[in-house]
């Protein structure tokens, strides 16, 4: 027997075995389900951060679903029980629709920086750093967090990031050197005892002009501007995170270099304090 849907639009309350019906006999010529997707709001339910708004699951003139496949198969995989909008009787046409907007992104939500796409994507990093998200192989640039969640890190991180977000961008247009890792290293710095060292930091990156050979700030601009392409992808974010914060380490410290390298089982470096 087919389970029944609600007699109305409005409020429902959505249990797993509930979920797991409606995606079984109601589920017919959708898109193929993402579970990386629908794990993203299997972790939202799962900690509690789930809140009822206007998107919801929608049901078409004949009882199929037409928009909300991935919010149910989260329902199960979270095993817990949620409140979401049904909407019942759509007609079917409304699916071209569907979507067609851009998601909204964090940096979009953030309006306190004229840069807040740099800032939010630093915010990913940080989000890391401080325990909010959990890193995945690829380290830093896998934290993962739902908008909510990145904002409050944004929030924690705020005064630093909206302070270095314009200068970190300005760098990089001669140095090349990624704004968004670059903008996380330099948040961490600016809580530490060396963050008067920011600012020469910088300005040694922009222009290379009178810098020793063994100046950790040569060695990353000339990095980042020979070898711009292996920087790209997720593993490409991650070496660049990583040879920031060797190269800012070294120039805090006072520490000449004669290389800039990552072996292949070197251990994440932190910020120096």
């Amino acid at each position: 027997m087919t389970t029944p849907l609600p007699a109305a639009s409005g409020p429902f309350t959505i249990t797993p075995e509930v979920a797991r019906a409606w995606l079984r006999d109601r589920n017919k010529g959708n898109r193929t389900l993402s579970l990386h997707a629908a794990q993203e709001y299997a972790d939202t339910m799962r900690d509690g951060r789930w809140q009822l708004t206007h998107q919801g699951i929608a049901f078409d003139t004949e009882g199929l679903i037409l928009d909300g496949q991935h919010r149910l198969l989260a329902v199960t995989l979270a095993d817990t029980t949620v409140d979401m909008m049904v909407f019942v009787g759509m007609e079917r046409a409304t699916f071209t629709v569907l979507d067609v907007g851009r998601r909204r992104q964090a940096g979009h939500l953030i309006q306190s920086t004229p840069y807040g796409l740099v800032a939010a994507a630093a915010s990913r990093y940080l989000g890391v750093v401080d325990g909010t998200f959990q890193a995945g192989r690829s380290s830093y640039v896998t934290g993962k967090g739902d908008n909510d969640a990145l904002l409050k890190v944004f929030a924690n991180w705020e005064k630093e990031l909206v302070r270095w977000a314009r200068p970190v961008n300005e760098t990089r247009k001669t140095s090349r050197v990624m704004p968004a890792p670059h903008l996380a290293v330099l948040a961490q710095a600016a809580r530490t005892q060396h963050a008067h060292l920011i600012e020469p930091w910088l300005d040694g990156l922009k222009t290379g002009a009178g810098l020793e050979a063994t100046d950790a700030r040569l060695h990353l601009r000339n990095r980042f501007i020979a070898d711009k392409k292996s920087f790209l992808g997720i593993t490409g974010r991650d070496q660049a995170y990583r040879l920031i914060v060797k190269a800012w380490n070294s120039h805090a410290e006072g520490k000449p270099m004669r290389l800039l390298k990552l072996t292949e089982r070197e251990q994440i470096p932190t910020v120096v304090q």
